[in-house]
């Protein structure tokens, strides 16, 4: 069971959304961890220059035990907030001077001087305060809690703000892509058209769209030039073998006949030797011989060769000309009139436009081939009338039929059902010369019942004044 391919926009739409969403998982794993840090790295370096300055400026004071006057000076300097602490602690933690203040109890250590507090809302630092400077005995710490620099909001507003960029550049994205696919699937049917024309000789594209696709287009181009030159060898291969086989259907029809001239040839020539007389039936035996023989000949060359290029056009009474050559059929077919019947139901026939010889070859083609289909008790009738003010010949026979097997194929010059008496160009001929005249050619068929031709003719075409045929241009 074969599945049906997906669109290619479809493809690169599935495709973007899915690396789109991996890469804003992966960004939010490594930005928002990051973007932490920094904060947190700036919060912690502005609180530590914040108590390193308020240390060194008011060590003096506040070694000297004025930390009840320092702890607010320091406030005031560093421009505290109201939740913003600033207190003087001593070597175990405890504030030196209560103001009246409820100051918490510190989170840092001696050994971690720097802590987050209040949900990590703000940070806290213990800067150590020593009697002679930056070294010997501590005398105590500048406990100092600050807000942190980042306001939560502006994280929710940064995560917020990721996914927004990412729609967007997915959108972009997308439409891009979609306008690439639309390109290349309009390159590819271009392409795909080229190459089941192949009577298009043109390069499918002027200019390829991207230049990726050069070396395709070059290679399809080329490969289609190919397939013409070899799907023209196979049809002349065919060609010749098709003429080949007509050739050796000619042959063996011509053989038949010429073996029976000689036959009746030689016993004509030995009675009139013995005689001294002719046998009237040997006689009609030679010119039946021949008359088959001219038969095969003149196909032949209807099927190749126009016998007369300058021969005008117009069958001015076709019933007269239809009944001479029926009366020539019979006599040349050996046929009588039960056995090939002429109905003339219209007693007026247009002018048909078409020349004489090629108006008999119609006529005699299709008599020979009903004739060869009848079964023993058959017989074909021949008729003319007008169809929708148009001329038409039906020849109908009480035959074998038409298999729905070989119906397409019954034209072809180089088939036949009947081997043994046929060339099988007779219908060839009939459909080149109705394609000529722009005839048109019908038939239908019933197995064991028989077989209808119609001919649809042209009226003939005039010009003004006396009749006058018109040649045509084929």
């Amino acid at each position: 069971m074969t599945t049906k391919a997906g669109s290619l926009k479809n493809f690169f739409r599935t495709e973007i959304t899915r690396w789109s969403i991996l890469s804003f998982m992966l960004i939010l794993l490594v930005s928002v961890p990051a973007l932490i840090w920094i904060l947190k790295t700036a919060s912690e370096s502005r609180i530590e220059t914040m108590a390193r300055t308020a240390a060194y400026s008011f060590r003096p004071r506040i070694v000297q035990g004025q930390a009840r006057f320092v702890q607010p000076q320091i406030r005031t300097a560093l421009k505290l907030k109201d939740q913003e602490i600033a207190v003087v602690r001593d070597p175990s933690l405890e504030v030196i001077y209560f103001d009246g203040t409820d100051y918490p109890k510190t989170q840092c250590r001696p050994d971690k001087i720097v802590c987050w507090v209040n949900h990590f809302s703000q940070v806290e630092r213990l800067e150590p305060i020593y009697f002679d400077g930056d070294h010997g005995k501590v005398f105590g710490y500048l406990d100092l809690i600050a807000d942190a620099v980042f306001d939560p909001r502006w994280v929710v507003f940064f995560l917020l703000l990721i996914p927004i960029i990412f729609i967007s550049q997915g959108w972009g994205l997308v439409s891009v892509l979609d306008q690439a696919s639309d390109k290349i699937s309009s390159q590819l049917r271009e392409w795909s058209s080229f190459i089941k024309n192949p009577k298009r000789k043109a390069s499918p594209v002027s200019t390829s769209m991207f230049s990726e696709f050069e070396d395709l287009q070059s290679g399809i181009v080329s490969l289609n030039t190919q397939v013409e030159r070899l799907a023209r060898d196979v049809a002349k291969e065919s060609k010749n073998e098709a003429q080949i086989s007509i050739l050796r259907e000619i042959g063996h029809d011509l053989k038949t006949p010429l073996s029976q001239l000689a036959k009746y040839w030689a016993l004509l020539i030995d009675t009139v030797r013995s005689r001294g007389v002719l046998n009237e039936g040997e006689v009609k035996d030679v010119e039946r011989t021949m008359s088959a023989m001219g038969s095969i000949i003149r196909q032949v060359r209807s099927a190749y060769l126009k016998e007369n290029p300058n021969e005008p056009i117009g069958v001015p009474s076709p019933k007269t000309e239809l009944n001479i050559i029926l009366a020539d059929l019979r006599v040349a077919l050996d046929v009588d009139e039960n056995t090939l019947r002429y109905i003339g139901r219209d007693s007026k026939i247009s002018p048909i436009q078409i020349t004489h010889t090629e108006f008999y070859q119609v006529v005699e083609n299709l008599v020979r081939n009903s004739l060869e289909a009848l079964t023993d008790d058959g017989y074909v009738e021949v008729n003319l009338i007008n169809d929708e003010e148009r001329p038409t010949l039906i020849v109908s026979d009480r035959g074998v039929g038409i298999s729905s097997e070989v119906r397409d194929q019954i034209f072809d010059f180089d088939y036949t059902t009947k081997a043994a008496k046929g060339t099988g160009i007779g219908l060839g001929i009939i459909k080149r010369i109705c394609a000529e005249y722009d005839a048109e050619l019908s038939y239908s068929s019933q197995l064991n019942v028989g077989t209808e031709f119609r001919v649809k003719f042209q009226p003939l075409k005039v010009k003004e004044g006396p009749y006058e045929a018109q040649n045509l241009s084929c």
